[in-house]
């Protein structure tokens, strides 16, 4: 008798497991999804890309994420606010990008080898910037010539495209000296006559010579030069591929390398390279790109 139900108990048992097995292999299991969602899509020119990414369903597993803007990489990292699967990515938008329609595409590589893509629309618009017409003196026509002039650009532009993944910033961007803003960022200036095809990369803040110029934002000193065109300058990284640049100056107070809070002191104003009175000309760039500096000025970047 007692061996009855034990055979019956172990029958009963087998069924059950076999059944929780059945059951476990019917129900459909959830395949990871990638979701792509823009702060904004609809942008202007001087504006940022911001593009937000999660992976659904496999949040934990790791990834690999790759994004694509107007024919460019745009790297993302992991959300700073640390949710799971959730990554962020910043691309700048120059005065010269035609406007029109763009789709942006990131693609996620897990760990498992399982690829997902997803893009989102985006509509850019123009900024509305003007020409200008600069009258330079003899001694500075030296600085529209279009070979140096093209060469400066190239070499800031490969600073601007290094990207470290850690963030050094928090809050909003600060203007490095107070004064007037004597000339905006995006307009296309003409100099001489000459047309180089550029367009100004950030603001003219005029003010005293030898006023301390201090970093917006902590980050890490990665170039200091004379150049042509922007005299003096130091551009500081503070990650994510964010960089500002502070130019003209007479004397320059930091080397590669350094880090700098906000408020440490940068350098002094002067009126090196294509400049005709003391000012600082700064510029913020990101993904590659110099944008429109002062609305970071008042909103901090994500």
């Amino acid at each position: 008798m007692v061996q009855r139900i034990a055979l019956a108990s172990l029958l009963l048992y087998a069924c059950l497991a076999f059944g929780a097995m059945a059951q476990a292999q019917t129900e459909p299991q959830l395949a990871p999804t990638l979701t792509l969602r823009l702060a904004s899509r609809v942008l202007q020119q001087g504006d940022v890309v911001i593009a937000r990414a999660v992976i659904e369903d496999a949040p934990a597993l790791p990834a690999t994420l790759e994004g694509e803007f107007a024919g460019e990489p745009m790297p993302l990292v992991t959300n700073a606010k640390g949710e799971p699967g959730s990554y962020i990515g910043l691309m700048g938008i120059e005065p010269l990008l035609a406007t029109g329609n763009y789709t942006v595409v990131v693609t996620a590589t897990l760990e498992n080898g399982l690829i997902l893509t997803a893009t989102a629309p985006l509509a850019l618009r123009s900024g509305g910037y003007i020409t200008e017409r600069v009258k330079l003196p003899t001694k500075l026509t030296y600085t529209i010539e279009p070979m140096a002039s093209a060469a400066e650009e190239r070499q800031l532009r490969e600073v601007y495209r290094q990207f470290t993944p850690e963030q050094t910033w928090s809050g909003v961007f600060r203007l490095p000296i107070r004064g007037r803003v004597v000339s905006g960022y995006g307009t296309h200036r003409i100099y001489n006559g000459v047309d180089l095809g550029t367009f100004h990369s950030g603001y003219d803040i005029s003010a005293r010579a030898g006023l301390t110029v201090s970093a917006a934002a902590p980050g890490r000193v990665v170039f200091v030069e004379k150049l042509i065109v922007r005299g003096n300058m130091v551009v500081v990284d503070h990650g994510r591929g964010v960089f500002t640049g502070y130019a003209h100056m007479r004397a320059v107070s930091v080397e590669v390398g350094q880090r700098v809070e906000t408020g440490d002191k940068i350098g002094e104003v002067g009126t090196t390279g294509r400049s005709q009175g003391n000012h600082l000309h700064f510029e913020l760039a990101v993904g590659g790109h110099p944008v429109e500096p002062e609305y970071w000025t008042r909103i901090a970047l994500p």
